[in-house]
């Protein structure tokens, strides 16, 4: 699947280096197929309901900027489709019975985010 976010991000100090930041938007997701995927005793089916889907996206996190090294941050990210995206099959045999289970899938998911952003070069003004 892909998605295309388009949130507003806020950051707020602190401390000298400590930063914490919160963003909302909306985004939307789109799947390129269906999925189907069988052997002798299981299987499974997942149908996509339409091509792509409006999301609700959120996020929040903490960032530790150091002076030389670069950045840490910690944070979680909360990505909510507004429908469910896919209707799932799941077939198991046993001893010559099908046991079929159907659900949809929301294609909902909270992350927790641990990055390193390293320091790009520092501007200084060059004397020409």
């Amino acid at each position: 699947g892909y998605e295309l976010p388009v949130s507003l991000l806020a950051f707020v100090q602190l401390g000298e280096q400590l930063y914490m930041n919160g963003s909302l938007g909306a985004g939307l997701d789109a799947f390129a197929s269906s999925v189907s995927r069988y052997d002798q005793f299981t299987g499974q089916t997942a149908i996509k309901r339409h091509t792509a889907y409006p999301s609700l996206n959120a996020n929040i996190g903490w960032e530790f900027r150091t002076y030389d090294s670069g950045t840490i941050y910690l944070g979680a990210t909360y990505h909510r489709p507004f429908q469910d995206v896919y209707d799932n099959s799941i077939l198991y045999r046993n001893n010559g019975r099908d046991y079929v289970y159907n659900t949809p899938l929301s294609g909902s998911y909270l992350t927790a985010d641990l990055r390193f952003y390293f320091n790009g070069q520092a501007d200084t003004p060059k004397r020409r």
